[in-house]
């Protein structure tokens, strides 16, 4: 998933916080932790204050689309 395809997502949802929180977030997520696999960051992977709900990699998922709704109300 590509930072276009993240923005123009949020911004056509950007009038639905809650389906960007609790359901495209995960899928930012996911996102995040493929891009430390191709990175070969695997300690990261397996660490639970990475990937346990509520940890870094979800709180990385509401950094992207909150900057990303913030941008897309600037526009």
């Amino acid at each position: 998933m590509h930072d276009e395809q993240i923005q123009t997502t949020i911004e056509t949802h950007k009038g639905d916080v809650f389906y960007l929180e609790n359901t495209y977030a995960g899928q930012v997520n996911h996102s995040i932790q493929d891009s430390y696999e191709g990175r070969g960051r695997y300690e990261e992977l397996a660490d639970p204050r990475y990937i346990d709900p509520g940890a870094i990699f979800d709180m990385m998922a509401l950094t992207v689309i909150y900057y990303g709704l913030q941008r897309a109300k600037s526009a």
